[in-house]
């Protein structure tokens, strides 16, 4: 009698059950199930239905069952690209929201700006509470937590305070009042210490990276 394994690939449009046996020395396989897949707007966020998932991966397993073939193991791949949160029960912690959200916008942006020189960037290792002490990664902005045991965040609260403090600059600013939208760049961009407005224009000291430091290198006044 063969012996049946069961492959379970979902897509972000469609999924389906694909069973497989040896058959004179081949691999034969067989779709014995499909369903639809789709992002539904939940809240105002597009989420993917997580029950009804579950739901059409158990009718898979009874198509099985009606076809006389239960598989002796299975596996589920899906399109990769999403995640969602768990608790302490394994149970999900909000909705699933699809990468196709709102909230993902302006992403590429961001990761093209990180991939730039001189961006620091910490390595950060979660579920250390599983790997050996011996195993866990050492080296120069590296640390390893454990969310669930709360262990290793203190280190990491620290190395992203020491990177974001790196190579930081501080200054006396002069605006012209022409250019006043540069200090709402540097209320977003840097901490702002102190404003005055003068005769002059719009003095402002602050806190800036070095990138946005050289930006604004014509309107620095004095170094403080």
């Amino acid at each position: 009698m063969a012996e049946y394994y069961l492959a379970v690939d979902i897509g972000a449009s469609s999924g389906r059950h694909i069973l497989g046996h040896l058959e004179d020395g081949r691999i034969v396989l067989e779709e014995v199930y499909r369903f639809e897949n789709g992002m539904e707007k939940k809240d105002g966020h597009l989420c993917w239905n997580l029950p009804r998932l579950f739901h059409e991966i158990k009718e898979g397993l009874k198509a099985c069952r009606a076809a006389g073939k239960i598989p002796k193991s299975m596996g589920i791949d899906t399109w990769a690209v999403d995640y969602v949160l768990l608790d302490a029960g394994g149970q999900p912690l909000g909705d699933t929201v699809a990468y196709r959200d709102s909230r993902t916008r302006g992403m590429d942006k961001l990761v093209e700006q990180l991939a730039k020189p001189g961006v620091p960037i910490i390595q950060c290792f979660n579920k250390a509470d599983l790997v050996p002490p011996e195993e866990l990664p050492v080296g120069s902005n590296r640390v390893a937590i454990s969310a669930k045991a709360g262990s290793g965040l203190p280190a990491l609260l620290d190395l992203v305070e020491e990177n974001l403090n790196r190579g930081q600059r501080r200054g006396i600013l002069l605006f012209p009042y022409a250019q006043g939208g540069l200090l709402e760049q540097l209320h977003r961009e840097a901490q702002v210490l102190s404003v005055e407005y003068t005769p002059d224009g719009i003095q402002v000291e602050a806190v800036c990276g070095p990138i946005l430091y050289g930006r604004l290198k014509e309107f620095i006044v004095r170094e403080s």
